[in-house]
C-alpha cells in the first residue's frame, strides 16, 4: 500500500532540517538518494530524535516528505521535498519563485526566482550527486546550484549551496551580495568605448538629458546626483561618486549617468535607482522612454558619422573608376569621330554629356547628405529620429 500525504504548501524548519539530513547521511552510494529504502522504524527514531532536539515544531510529521513503497519501507519524496524548499524560499524571504521545471524523473529540478533588481536568478536543485559533479554554477549568469544529494568529495561553498541553507535568516542576503560582488549593478551601455560619440562627443549624451527634462515639467535634470538621498542609499552597490549626472523621475526614482568601473560596462553608462536600490532598467516604462529617446540619439550619430567615413571612401573610389573610365570611352569616341568611323548627332552627344552630370550630380549628394544631417544634428534637441526622413520632414516643418 502506497501513503502520501496532502500536499498543501508547507515550510521547512529546522526540525525537517535535521531529519532530512540525517536520512541523507544513511545513503552511501553516490547518486542513489532517491533510490534508497528507508524502514519505517528507523525513520520515527530519527524524526523523534529530530523533533525532540529544536523548540520549534515540525509544520507536519516526517510522512510529509516520504513515499510509501512497500509494507513499512519508504522513500523521499523529492517533489514533496522540492515544493517545501520553495515555500520556505517564498515565505521566509520574500523572493517570489516564478517558475518550477521537474527534470531527469525528478532528480533534478529548475527553480527561477524573481531576484529584483538582480534579475531572474535560476537554482538548480541537484538530488544526484554525480549529475551535480558534471554541472557548472554561474554565479555571474545569475545560475547556483543547489545539492540535496552532497558529492563525497565535498563542495566547493561558492559554486554549490546546502540545500539546508534555505531556512537560514541570511541566505538571500549572501545570495545577492555574492551577484552585487561579481556582476555589479545592472547597467546599460550608451556607446561602445570605440565609438565616434566616445571619441568626439563624450558630453553629448548629458546634454541631450539635461533637454529632454527641460522640455517635461515631470522630470529633473541633477548635474550633482551625489546630493540625492535616493542615491546616497545605493552606495553599498556602486560608486556614487563616480555618478555625472542624473533624470530625477521623483525623489525615489532616478536614472544616472555614470563613468564608474565597479561594472562591466567600457565606456559611459546608465543606472536605474528606485528607492535607495539599483534596478533592472527595463523595469519602469517612463525610464524605458527616455533611454530608448537617448539610445536612439547616440545610434543616429554614429550612424552618420560612419555613413560620411564610408560613403566618402565609396565616392572616392567610385568617381576614380568612373574618371578613367569616362575618359578613356571619351578619347576613345573622339577618336572615332575624328577619323570618321562614327558620325554621332549633336543631340546624341549632349545627351551623353548630361547623363555623365547627373551620374556626377548623384554621387555628389551621397557625399553632402551625411555632412548635411550631421550639420544640422543637436544634442541639445530632446528628439531623437530614427532615420533620415524623418529628421528631413522635421527640418522641414
Amino acid at each position: 500500500m502506497t501513503h502520501q500525504e496532502n500536499r498543501s504548501a508547507v515550510g521547512l524548519t529546522a526540525a525537517n532540517k535535521r531529519l532530512l539530513q540525517t536520512c541523507f547521511d544513511q545513503v552511501s552510494d553516490q547518486g542513489a538518494t532517491l533510490d534508497y529504502s528507508f524502514d519505517e522504524e528507523d525513520v520515527e527514531g530519527w524524526s523523534n530524535g529530530a523533533y525532540s532536539s529544536v523548540s520549534e515544531e515540525p509544520n507536519y510529521s516526517w510522512r510529509h516528505f516520504f513515499t510509501e513503497v512497500d509494507d513499512g519501507k519508504w522513500v523521499i519524496d523529492s517533489e514533496a521535498l522540492v515544493n517545501a524548499w520553495c515555500d520556505t524560499f517564498q515565505e521566509k524571504h520574500g523572493i517570489t519563485i516564478s517558475e518550477i521545471l521537474e527534470r531527469d524523473d525528478g532528480r533534478l529540478y529548475d527553480v527561477t526566482v524573481d531576484g529584483g533588481n538582480r534579475g531572474a536568478v535560476k537554482f538548480r536543485l541537484h538530488f544526484d550527486a554525480e549529475q551535480l559533479l558534471k554541472d557548472n554554477a554561474k554565479p555571474r549568469e545569475s545560475q547556483f546550484l543547489v545539492a540535496f544529494d552532497v558529492p563525497r568529495s565535498g563542495i566547493d561553498r561558492d559554486a554549490v549551496i546546502p540545500w539546508g541553507d534555505v531556512i537560514n535568516d541570511e541566505f538571500w542576503q549572501e545570495i545577492s551580495n555574492l551577484l552585487i560582488e561579481l556582476q555589479g549593478a545592472p547597467v546599460q551601455e550608451l556607446y561602445a568605448v570605440n565609438s565616434y560619440a566616445a571619441n568626439n562627443m563624450p558630453g553629448g549624451p548629458q546634454r541631450t538629458l539635461e533637454a529632454i527634462t527641460a522640455a517635461d515639467d515631470n522630470l529633473k535634470f541633477r548635474a550633482q546626483p551625489q546630493l540625492a538621498d535616493n542615491i546616497k542609499y545605493a552606495g553599498d552597490e556602486l560608486d556614487v561618486t563616480s555618478l555625472m549626472s542624473a533624470v530625477e523621475f521623483d525623489e525615489m526614482t532616478h536614472l544616472t549617468v555614470c563613468n564608474c568601473t565597479d561594472t562591466n560596462a567600457e565606456a559611459l553608462h546608465l543606472h536605474l535607482i528606485e528607492d535607495g536600490e539599483t534596478q533592472q532598467l527595463d523595469a519602469n516604462t517612463d525610464v524605458s522612454e527616455v533611454i530608448d529617446t537617448l539610445t536612439t540619439k547616440i545610434n543616429n550619430y554614429n550612424d552618420l558619422k560612419d555613413d560620411r567615413h564610408n560613403t566618402g571612401r565609396f565616392v572616392k573610389l567610385t568617381l576614380g573608376l568612373l574618371t578613367v573610365g569616362a575618359l578613356s570611352a571619351i578619347n576613345a569616341v573622339i577618336g572615332m569621330v575624328t577619323d570618321q568611323q562614327l558620325k554621332l548627332e549633336p543631340a546624341v552627344l549632349t545627351g551623353l554629356n548630361a547623363i555623365f552630370l547627373l551620374v556626377v550630380f548623384a554621387f555628389f549628394l551621397m557625399t553632402i547628405q551625411p555632412m548635411f544631417e550631421l550639420w544640422h544634428f543637436n544634442w541639445d534637441q530632446p528628439t531623437a529620429y530614427k532615420n533620415a526622413r524623418a529628421r528631413v520632414c522635421s527640418m522641414i516643418s
